[in-house]
This record gives C-alpha cells, sequence and structure tokens, in this order.
C-alpha cells in the first residue's frame, strides 16, 4: 500500500489574463498534472484573478484543475486569496491609506507576537468568497491568522 500524498501548489494563475503565455502556461499546467496523476491535494495560494476581474474564468479553471487531478471532494482543495483577489480600490490615494494604515498600525491587530488576526480585512474579500471559495468549496471562506517568526542568528 501506497502511503505517500501527492499534492500540488499552484499560484497566480490570474485568470483574466488573455495573452498568449498566459493562455499557453494553463494549457501546459493542464498537461503536466496529466503526466503527474494521482493528485491527493491541491492548494492554490492566491491570485486567482486578476485585477479583481475574471473571477468565472477562475472557476472554470479551478474546476479543470480538479478534474485533471481527479479531485471531486472540496475537502482536497485548500485556496487562499492573494493580492489581486481583493476587492480594488479605484482610487489610488484611498488604497495607499489603506496599505499604510496596515503596516502602520498593524499592533493593534497583533493576537500575539507571531500572529496577526485577518478579521477585520474579511469584507476586502467578498468577491473571493461569493465567486470563487463558495462555488468550489461549498462553505464561506474563513480568514486564517498569519503568523510570523522573527528568527535571530546566533554567533
Amino acid at each position: 500500500m501506497n502511503t505517500n500524498l501527492r499534492w500540488i501548489v499552484i499560484s497566480d494563475i490570474h485568470s483574466a489574463k488573455k495573452d498568449y503565455m498566459s493562455g499557453e502556461s494553463r494549457k501546459s499546467l493542464i498537461r503536466q498534472i496529466e503526466k503527474i496523476k494521482p493528485i491527493d491535494f491541491i492548494i492554490i495560494t492566491g491570485d486567482c484573478v486578476d485585477r479583481g476581474s475574471g473571477w468565472d474564468e477562475a472557476v472554470k479553471f479551478i474546476r479543470e484543475i480538479m478534474e485533471t487531478c481527479d479531485i471531486d471532494n472540496p475537502d482536497r482543495i485548500f485556496i487562499c486569496p492573494g493580492n489581486h483577489d481583493i476587492e480594488r480600490v479605484n482610487n489610488i490615494e484611498e488604497r495607499k491609506n489603506k496599505i499604510f494604515e496596515f503596516r502602520n498600525e498593524k499592533d493593534k491587530f497583533l493576537i500575539n507576537e507571531h500572529s496577526i488576526n485577518m478579521l477585520p480585512w474579511k469584507d476586502a474579500y467578498s468577491n473571493f468568497e461569493d465567486k470563487i471559495y463558495k462555488p468550489i468549496k461549498g462553505v464561506s471562506y474563513e480568514p486564517f491568522n498569519v503568523c510570523y517568526l522573527t528568527c535571530k542568528t546566533q554567533k
């Protein structure tokens, strides 16, 4: 009995991109998955869409990946949003202010010295939740904590 689990990690699908290289890259990914099957788990680490557009194309492509991997159980796919999956603020100054606010006030969101509470930003991912996560997973998206560690080198 084989006890090894096989998984793939995919990032930066940018489904709205219609240029030749993006289309060829997606086709090539499907061909490569065909060669390495079976796959037990899929992990998509963000940027399913491009600048907040291409939601339907992203779902279609993610389902194609799942079908190619022979995965029909949504518990075997993990998807987290990226910066392109966020609600886009058209006003550049407002966007800069939001980034500045996070960078300078993130201490108020700390859970402990290694973890930031992402719940305040959940609303920014409503399209991701409604147009990608729910159609693929069948449940609401629940933000996670971002953990970070500060490593100190010992002399």
